[in-house]
C-alpha cells in the first residue's frame, strides 16, 4: 500500500477508534494505558539519550587523546585550539605526576596556563588514571580555571606525567534540557557515583547533588535498564521514569514524569471522548488527502535521494524541499538536518581517510598509501610507455639522534626533513595540506612518502632518462641534507644514503622496484654512507 493511501486510512481509523474505545474504557483503564505508553516512551527516550552520550563520550575521549598528543610540542596549531572549543575543553594540561607542576597546556588565548595544580586535584585525577586509556572523572567543581562551575576531568597517563583536561558539562546540561514534556517531565543525568550532571533544578546541578539513594538511580548505577515508579525528593511526589546507563562512561540517564500528570490526562480522556469521536469523524477525511500529500512528497524525495547516494556513492545530493509556507517546519528541518548529516559524513570520510593514508608527523603519504599510489602510477606509466624511478632514502646515524637528544628532537628532524623534500620537489600550489594527497587523479609528478622510522621514498613519474634522474638526485642531496636547527638550540648535520631503482628496467611491480631501491640504498651505505647508488641487477 502506498504511504499516501495508508495515511488517509490512518486518519479515518484514528478518528473512528475513539468511538469504540473512549466510550467503553473506564478511568482506571485509561490510566493504565497512559502508564504503559509513558513507560515505553520514556525508556526509548532514555536509551536514545544514552546513545547520544555514549557517542559524546567516545568523541570527547578521542579528542582529548589528540589534544594530549600536542602537549609538549610547542607548535601553534589553530585547529587544536578549535578542537578545544568544539568539545568544550576549558584547558588541557600536561602535569607532573609527582609535583603537580604544569609542564605545558592548551588553553583559550585570553587565559593563562596555571603553573601548578593543587595536591587535592592531582590526587583526585590519579584516582581515574588508567595506563594507555582516557578516563573521565566524576563531576567536580572547577577550582582550576573559573571557580565553582561543574566540570569533568579527562585523565590520561603520559609516562610519569598526567594529561589532564578540564571538560565543561555544558553539552550534557544542554542536551538534557532539550528533553521536556508535559508540565514537569524532564531528563536527569548522573555520574558514576550518582552526582547530578544534568537536571532542571539549577541548585541541584550547581551543587552536584548526590541522588544515589533514589531506587531508580541505584539500578542505573548497577548497570540496569528499565522503568520504575519512585518518590522524587525534587518534585515531592511519585514519578514514573525510564532509566538506563551510558556504556563506557558509567553515567545514568533517567526520564521521569509526575504520576499526577497521567491521572489528569486520563480524566481529560474521559471528558473529551464524546467530542473526539464526533469531531474526528467529521474532519478526518477533510484533512487526510492534502496532509498526506504534504507529508509524503518530501519523504518520497528523501527515499529517492538515499537510493541515489547508495547507488552512486555520492554525498552531494540535495533534497530540493519547497520553501512554501504549507510545508511543515519539521520537513524543512529534515532537509537542513539531512544536509548537515551529509556534510558531517563527508568530513568524517576525509578525516578517516587521512588517518589511514597520511603520516601524521610529516604530512606525507604513509607506507600503505605510497604502495597504492605507486601501483596507480606504474599502471599509468605502463599505458603511456614512460619510465619512472623510486628513491629509497635512509638517514645516517638517526638512532644516535634519538638516543642523544630524545624522540621529540628526532620527530622534529623527520618533520623538517619532509618539509625540505616537499619544498624541493613541489611547487607552492601543488600540495598545501594533507588532504591534497588523497586526490589520486591530481597528484604531482614527484611523490615523496615516509615508510616508517627514518626511511623515506620518492616516486618519480615520467622521467626522460637515467642521466636526468641522476642529476635530480644529486641536486636533492644538496637541498635536503646538511645543517638542521632544532628545538632547544640543537644543531645537527644530517646525511643519508640513497638507493635508486628504475621502472621498468628493475621491475614492473611495486614489490620488485621497492626491493631493488632498498638493496641499492644498502649498497650506498656499504660504500661509506652519504652517497647515491643505482641498483645493479
Amino acid at each position: 500500500m502506498r504511504l499516501r493511501r495508508f495515511l488517509i486510512l490512518i486518519f479515518f481509523l484514528v478518528a473512528l477508534t475513539p468511538s469504540a474505545l473512549f466510550w467503553a474504557w473506564p478511568y482506571s483503564k485509561a490510566l493504565d494505558s497512559e502508564i504503559n505508553d509513558v513507560s515505553e516512551r520514556h525508556l526509548v527516550i532514555a536509551k536514545n539519550l544514552a546513545t547520544a552520550f555514549e557517542r559524546y563520550y567516545k568523541d570527547v575521549t578521542s579528542a582529548f587523546a589528540v589534544l594530549s598528543s600536542q602537549l609538549g610540542s610547542n607548535a601553534e596549531n589553530p585547529a587544536i585550539t578549535q578542537l578545544l572549543d568544539v568539545y568544550n575543553f576549558r584547558s588541557v594540561m600536561l602535569v607532573s605526576g609527582s609535583t603537580g607542576e604544569v609542564l605545558d597546556c592548551i588553553i583559550d588565548d585570553h587565559k593563562k596556563c596555571r603553573q601548578k595544580i593543587g595536591k587535592e586535584t592531582l590526587d583526585f585525577a590519579k584516582l581515574f588514571s588508567v595506563k594507555g586509556k582516557v578516563k573521565l572523572s566524576t563531576v567536580v567543581a572547577d577550582k582550576m580555571i573559573d571557580g565553582d562551575d561543574s566540570i569533568l576531568l579527562a585523565v590520561m597517563p603520559l609516562g610519569d606525567n598526567l594529561a589532564i583536561g578540564c571538560l565543561s558539562t555544558r553539552y550534557i546540561v544542554e542536551l538534557g534540557q532539550r528533553v521536556k514534556f508535559g508540565q514537569k517531565g524532564h531528563a536527569a543525568v548522573v555520574d558514576q557515583l550518582g552526582n547530578i550532571l544534568a537536571h532542571p533544578l539549577t541548585s541541584w546541578r550547581k551543587s552536584r547533588k548526590n541522588i544515589a539513594k533514589v531506587s531508580a538511580v541505584k539500578k542505573m548505577l548497577a548497570g540496569k535498564t528499565g522503568v520504575e515508579i519512585f518518590y522524587s525528593p525534587a518534585l515531592k511526589g511519585d514519578m514514573i521514569a525510564g532509566y538506563t546507563t551510558v556504556a563506557n562512561a558509567g553515567w545514568g540517564v533517567m526520564i521521569p514524569q509526575p504520576i499526577d500528570e497521567l491521572h489528569n490526562k486520563a480524566k481529560d480522556i474521559d471528558r473529551t471522548a464524546l467530542f473526539v469521536m464526533i469531531l474526528g469523524l467529521c474532519i478526518a477525511l477533510v484533512i487526510a488527502i492534502p496532509v498526506s500529500f504534504i507529508i509524503t512528497s518530501p519523504l518520497e524525495r528523501l527515499s529517492k535521494v538515499t537510493k541515489i547516494i547508495g547507488r552512486k556513492d555520492t554525498l552531494t545530493v540535495d533534497l530540493h524541499i519547497s520553501d512554501s509556507r504549507f510545508v511543515p517546519l519539521e520537513v524543512k528541518r529534515l532537509n537542513n538536518n539531512f544536509k548537515t548529516m551529509i556534510e558531517k559524513l563527508q568530513e568524517n570520510r576525509v578525516s578517516i581517510t587521512q588517518l589511514a593514508y597520511i603520516d601524521m608527523n610529516t604530512g606525507l603519504p604513509n607506507r600503505n598509501y605510497f604502495h597504492k599510489l605507486t601501483q596507480y602510477a606504474l599502471k599509468e606509466m605502463s599505458k603511456t610507455g614512460t619510465r619512472g624511478a623510486i628513491l629509497f632514502i635512509d638517514f645516517d646515524g638517526f638512532k644516535q639522534v634519538n638516543d642523544t637528544y630524545g624522540h621529540r628532537t628526532g620527530d622534529e628532524l623527520l618533520a623538517l626533513f619532509a618539509k625540505r623534500v616537499m619544498t624541493h620537489f613541489l611547487r607552492s600550489g601543488d600540495i598545501n595540506h594533507n588532504t591534497s594527497w588523497l586526490n589520486m587523479t591530481a597528484l604531482p609528478e614527484v611523490i615523496p612518502a615516509r615508510l616508517g622510522g627514518d626511511e623515506f621514498v620518492v616516486l618519480f613519474k615520467h622521467i626522460p632518462s637515467t642521466k636526468g634522474i641522476k642529476a635530480r638526485v644529486e641536486e636533492l642531496l644538496v637541498d635536503i641534507f646538511g645543517k638542521y636547527s632544532l628545538y632547544g638550540n640543537v644543531q645537527l648535520m644530517l646525511s643519508g644514503s640513497v638507493g635508486v631503482a628504475l621502472f621498468p628496467e628493475h621491475g614492473n611491480t611495486y614489490e620488485e622496484i621497492i626491493k631493488a631501491a632498498d638493496m641499492a640504498m644498502y649498497e650506498a651505505k656499504a660504500k661509506g654512507k652519504n652517497t647515491v647508488s643505482f641498483f645493479k641487477p
